[in-house]
């Protein structure tokens, strides 16, 4: 598969902003002013009258894995707790549907937000790594495939049927059609955008090799927390137990650089594996539609194991 015209990700960017691909909700927090000290009066003015987005805010914000679990919480309440990022987690949670990826993009957004909740648990035990920009990079690291699956559903989907969303083949494939990877096309969006900037970086960054790292400048843990909880958050979905995803994390060749203790990785496992079924936000998405997780070309709910590591067809 050649690439007959190589074009940057920013002519891709104005593409997307053609073809409409993203939710209505997301284009109305991605313009909201972003004027100091009033960030959350402004989030909860673009929010009002979309109580599917509330939902899905408030069921992120509620979890055990923010801090201590509310049922009640006012709208106010859930963007105080999350902090400094509640815009970046808001425009992502609003990004859902992003591309009308259709079962893919389901899926490829499940895998998404357990990536965020595994990083921001791993960011809790590195002194002086935002959590925030660690949720929202691993919230927002497939945007730039979904957005592809939306502008060439046919040409993307047979690359991820052929290679599944997590192998260097598929970032081989996508150089030789596109010039870039999807990862560059992420970080354009959130630049663009006027998300997090460390966010835009760490997702430019998170499926380069040591090798291309090492004349990275700067502290490469939320790098390497990125790249592990992208490659922990499709076993974690799947069942995995806390041994065996701490042998994947500490096998995988970013492991020397995230210099967490021991015993803070089993905790976050831990903690993890029993709430595991809380990592993916309730409800329908935004642009509305059933959120359940479906198997491309068919209706029966399987686990993300079975389409994003590889291009094999899911088990009947």
């Amino acid at each position: 598969m050649s690439a007959q015209v190589l074009q940057g990700p920013g002519d891709y960017l104005e593409r997307v902003d053609r073809a409409d691909l993203l939710p209505r909700i997301a284009r109305r927090v991605i313009a909201a002013p972003r004027s100091a000290g009033s960030s959350l009066d402004q989030l909860e003015a673009v929010l009002s009258g979309e109580p599917r987005l509330i939902q899905c805010v408030l069921g992120v914000a509620g979890t055990p894995l923010i801090g201590v679990r509310s049922h009640n919480d006012t709208l106010r309440r859930a963007l105080w707790r999350l902090g400094s990022g509640a815009r970046g987690v808001v425009a992502a949670l609003a990004l859902r549907g992003a591309g009308r990826g259709g079962p893919w993009g389901e899926l490829l957004w499940r895998h998404s937000e357990a990536t965020g909740w595994i990083a921001r648990m791993l960011a809790r035990y590195m002194r002086g790594v935002g959590t925030d920009e660690l949720f929202v990079a691993g919230l927002l690291h497939e945007l730039g495939l979904l957005l592809l699956l939306g502008l060439e559903p046919g040409a993307t989907g047979a690359m991820l049927e052929a290679h599944g969303a997590e192998s260097s083949s598929l970032i081989r494939a996508e150089i030789e059609r596109w010039g870039f990877c999807h990862g560059r096309l992420s970080a354009e969006c959130l630049r663009a955008w006027h998300l997090p900037p460390r966010a835009a970086e760490l997702i430019e960054h998170h499926h380069c090799s040591v090798d291309q790292l090492r004349g990275l400048r700067g502290d490469l843990r939320p790098v390497a927390a990125l790249q592990i909880a992208d490659a922990l958050a499709t076993p974690l979905l799947s069942g995995a137990g806390v041994q065996e995803l701490h042998r994947r994390l500490v096998q995988h060749p970013m492991g020397i650089h995230l210099h967490v203790p021991r015993g803070a990785r089993i905790a976050v496992l831990g903690t993890l594996v029993e709430h595991r079924g809380e990592l993916i936000s309730p409800g329908p998405d935004p642009r509305g539609g059933d959120a359940s997780g479906l198997a491309p070309g068919g209706s029966k709910p399987c686990s993300s194991a079975d389409r994003i590591q590889g291009g094999a067809e899911p088990s009947s």
